[in-house]
């Protein structure tokens, strides 16, 4: 982990703001077209019925919660480290299948045995955290043979001070590749959708826990 990490990042007073910093700046046409394409993969990629729970890390203010929920019918937990995104996911997905937590609420009620999730998805998220945390959450999270999907930046971009973002190095595909046994390469899919300075930046991958 880089030294001066910025977690004031991804602090924000509204929606709006909030999903400014979700897509780092980019526009309101790529959320609604990113989020419709995100859902309807993993839908289709991980079976995803009324009965699943599914944990989102790293859920901001649950766009794609909500969309899976309205689907699916689907149970989702969020869980995100920034309180000012928690609190506007409550309001934004509105629903009760729907709870949020803190990351560290979260790995309380896993070491407690209070938590069982059927799959776990990430976007957008491990490029820019404390990894190991966070990796370590989604695995101890998930059982054998329960799928994972990951959209990210191939390269770690950590939020720094004073500005800017740094690569510390972490390479996350081979480190899940430890973990996970790959079931769909969606890279290629996830360009069609993107802004083309994005394409050979960034991965999207379903697998399966080993």
């Amino acid at each position: 982990m880089v030294k001066y990490y910025d977690e004031h990042r991804f602090n924000g007073d509204n929606v709006g703001d909030l999903a400014k910093i979700i897509l780092t700046g980019d526009t309101l046409e790529r959320w609604h077209r990113e989020t419709e394409a995100f859902v309807d993969m993993m839908i289709a990629q991980m079976d995803i019925t009324e009965k699943s729970v599914l944990l989102d890390y790293g859920a901001g203010i649950g766009r794609i919660a909500r969309e899976l929920i309205r689907k699916t019918g689907c149970s989702v937990i969020g869980v995100d480290t920034s309180s000012d995104m928690l609190r506007e996911a409550f309001a934004y997905v509105a629903h009760p299948n729907f709870t949020a937590m803190s990351l560290e609420k979260y790995q309380q009620r896993v070491k407690e045995g209070a938590v069982k999730v059927d799959g776990a998805y990430s976007i957008w998220v491990l490029q820019h955290c404390d990894f190991e945390p966070a990796y370590q959450t989604i695995l101890r999270s998930l059982p054998q043979g329960a799928p994972f999907f990951i959209a990210n930046t191939v390269q770690r971009c950590v939020p720094v001070t004073p500005r800017g973002w740094a690569d510390d190095g972490i390479n996350i595909q081979e480190r899940l590749r430890k973990d996970f046994q790959l079931t769909h390469d969606a890279t290629k899919d996830l360009e069609r959708i993107l802004p083309e300075d994005h394409h050979n930046r960034v991965f999207c991958e379903f697998m399966c826990k080993i």
